[in-house]
């Protein structure tokens, strides 16, 4: 199943529905732009359940610190219910150069574990 495909617009609403279903159950929005995702991110840390490393000051830390020296730009994954608009999960990803492409990867940049 896709549930996501290549978008250039910030905040694009994606479907997620399981094959064969006719409910929209959730929805993929797909940030570009870190200071857009932070309301969503602090409301999902508020009532969702997360650690301490999770927390939009720890991402924001790393941001500045970690990744910022490597240039790294980033793609943030939102899922959320499609009945109340919560989200449900963040995915940061880091979006860097290598040699003539452009890698995707998890928000760790090789560096934990």
């Amino acid at each position: 199943m896709t549930i996501a495909s290549t978008v250039d617009e910030p905040g694009v609403n994606l479907p997620l529905a399981r094959r064969g279903s006719a409910a929209k159950t959730s929805c993929v929005e797909v940030f570009r732009d870190l200071t857009s995702l932070e309301p969503v991110w602090r409301s999902l840390e508020r009532d969702g359940n997360s650690t301490v490393f999770q927390f939009w000051t720890v991402f924001q830390s790393w941001v500045r610190h970690i990744a910022g020296p490597q240039k790294v730009s980033w793609v943030v994954i939102a899922i959320r219910a499609a009945s109340t608009g919560q989200p449900l999960m963040l995915l940061p990803l880091a979006v860097r150069r290598e040699g003539g492409l452009q890698v995707v990867e998890f928000a760790d940049l090789g560096v934990c574990d």
